[in-house]
């Protein structure tokens, strides 16, 4: 199979977070990247951290390699020691990078470490509350060691890293998931029992706790279920373990730490398909479809609920082998390897089979653009005359339309079965289009790539060229389900001022009060601009005047 797809896309202005906060937040993942690469480069500084907030406008997971110092019983980013110091090496000034061997440049004022990263993490949620990048973040935790002996007792207490997750305040954890998961499987054991029809029960236990959802159902709720996006509000942080490399010789004990932070199985922390997996299945495979369900060599991807019967995504038991390894589509991460860094095609490939990346050599405009698998090139368009979304084939990308042109309409139980799809028999204009699915179906728009397939081929099935999918744009800026709903987003202009503010509160401050002295000087400026004026009026009047009688006098 070819593994090029079409042209480019366009970033989709609002992310569709709209239409991911009613889905389970580990099926709705976005971009990763590993900072180490990506972000630092070599210099570990607080002013480098404070960069990561301008990438966390595009990332919904960020990969942190975190060194143990058993020396400080502390950890770091820099990934050598950094030495004591001393008369002969004092301390540098606050936030400037000492050059260490191999090129590094690591802050010793402080040491930079995990309680940075997730102060600026939690501090960027906080700001972004209410807008359109108001998302969860997943953290994962790296673990190695620098190899140091610890020293001898010391009073400090250890860094443990329950203690700074802690810390932040607005993480959600593995204690508040069990507890999350009890309660909805006993919310759905409680509907079952009050329901004559077993089927009934998902879709009931969904109205009732907001980790049910569709795509996980029996025993999967109990083991695989993650809250909505719009559930887990305002804990938005989740942190988990990746790799590990300590042993016991390091001196590093938490038992707290799982309270705190996931398994790296919870989050699929260490994705198990590489870039260089996925190309190679790419070549090889027959379609895009059986790509999407075994998109490295051994890997069966298995659905947990309504995708489970579903054989473009999920390969079923009976064509499952001894030796494949079956992985959930619950955080679905392809990781970008430097032998195969993501090209526009491949990623874009990627995205259409409902995956995301974890970016580890390339994080462009271009590869960010390739994960977008809704619009089309140059779309959602500023033609303000077009402000209602529409899947044409057989590009199967959105584009917009003048809301008043008759097109069927997309329909599907969300609740129960988000794959299934059903074309309206009628074509009608947009705000009708609610009027055209029957219970309980309803007037639906794709919320992830494989909600978006599966529409695609039930729109192939009966012969539709062009359907509305529930979509509208209400603002410049902001698009929405429901005719005409309100923007969910904060887009005033007194939140681009809380914006310009973030997290350094003291810059801004700054910032505002140049603005004042900016604003004053301006003010004086007019004012003796105005005053100028009146002086010059007064004069040339009463140099008229002198005219005048000096006319009248020499008469």
């Amino acid at each position: 199979m070819e593994a090029a797809v079409g042209a480019g896309v366009e970033d989709d202005e609002n992310m569709l977070t709209d239409a991911a906060v009613d889905l389970p937040v580990a099926r709705a993942p976005f971009v990763g990247v590993l900072l180490s690469s990506l972000l630092f480069e070599g210099v570990y500084s607080p002013q480098r951290v404070a960069q990561l907030a301008d990438a966390l406008d595009y990332a919904g997971r960020i990969v942190v390699d975190l060194y143990w110092d058993a020396a400080r019983a502390a950890w770091q980013l820099c990934p050598q020691r950094i030495p004591a110091a001393s008369a002969a090496a004092p301390l540098a000034r606050p936030g400037a990078p000492v050059a260490l061997p191999g090129g590094l440049e690591c802050s010793t004022n402080p040491i930079v470490g995990p309680a940075h990263v997730l102060a600026v993490v939690s501090s960027y949620l906080r700001n972004q509350t209410g807008t359109e990048f108001d998302v969860p973040i997943s953290v994962v935790l790296n673990l190695h060691s620098l190899n140091v002996s610890p020293s001898a007792p010391s009073t400090a207490a250890p860094m443990r890293l329950a203690d700074i997750v802690a810390a932040i305040g607005n993480a959600y954890t593995p204690t508040a998931l069990a507890a999350d998961r009890a309660a909805a499987v006993a919310a759905a054991a409680a509907a079952a029992s009050a329901s004559p029809s077993p089927t009934a029960a998902p879709a009931a236990a969904m109205t009732i706790h907001p980790i049910a959802s569709a795509y996980y159902t029996g025993p999967w709720l109990a083991n695989l279920s993650f809250p909505s996006t719009a559930a887990l509000a305002p804990k938005r942080v989740l942190v988990a373990f990746g790799s590990n490399n300590l042993t016991p010789a390091d001196g590093y004990s938490s038992p707290s730490d799982t309270s705190f932070i996931f398994s790296a199985q919870e989050l699929a922390s260490i994705p198990a398909i590489t870039s260089d997996a996925f190309k190679a299945a790419a070549e090889a495979a027959p379609s895009v479809a059986a790509l999407c369900s075994r998109p490295a060599a051994n890997i069966a991807m298995v659905g947990s609920g309504a995708d489970a019967d579903d054989t473009t995504i999920s390969v079923p038991a009976a064509n499952r082998s001894a030796t494949d390894t079956l992985v959930s589509w619950n955080f679905a991460y392809i990781q970008e390897t430097p032998t195969q860094p993501f090209t526009f095609p491949l990623m874009a490939l990627a995205a259409r089979c409902g995956f995301a990346p974890l970016l580890t050599q390339n994080y462009t405009n271009d590869i960010l653009n390739a994960t977008v698998w809704s619009w089309a090139v140059a779309e959602p368009a500023n033609d303000y005359s077009r402000n209602c979304a529409s899947l044409v084939l057989p590009a199967a990308r959105w584009i917009t339309e003048t809301c008043e042109k008759a097109l069927p309409v997309a329909c599907a139980d969300q609740a129960s079965q988000p794959l299934r799809w059903s074309i309206s028999s009628t074509a009608v204009p947009f705000p009708r289009a609610d009027s055209a699915c029957a219970a309980p179906l309803a007037f639906a728009l794709p919320r992830t790539a494989h909600e978006h397939a599966a529409l695609v081929r039930a729109m192939s099935a009966a012969g539709v060229s062009a359907v509305w999918i529930n979509y509208n744009r209400v603002t410049p800026v902001c698009w929405v389900r429901g005719w005409e709903s309100p923007c969910p987003y904060k887009f005033s202009n007194d939140l681009l001022f809380l914006r310009l503010l973030g997290a350094n509160l003291k810059v801004g401050i700054f910032i505002v009060l140049i603005f004042v002295l900016f604003l004053a000087y301006q003010t004086r400026n007019q004012w003796r601009a105005s005053r100028e004026n009146r002086r010059r009026a007064e004069v040339r009047r009463k140099i008229k005047q002198m005219e005048y009688k000096s006319i009248a006098k020499s008469e």
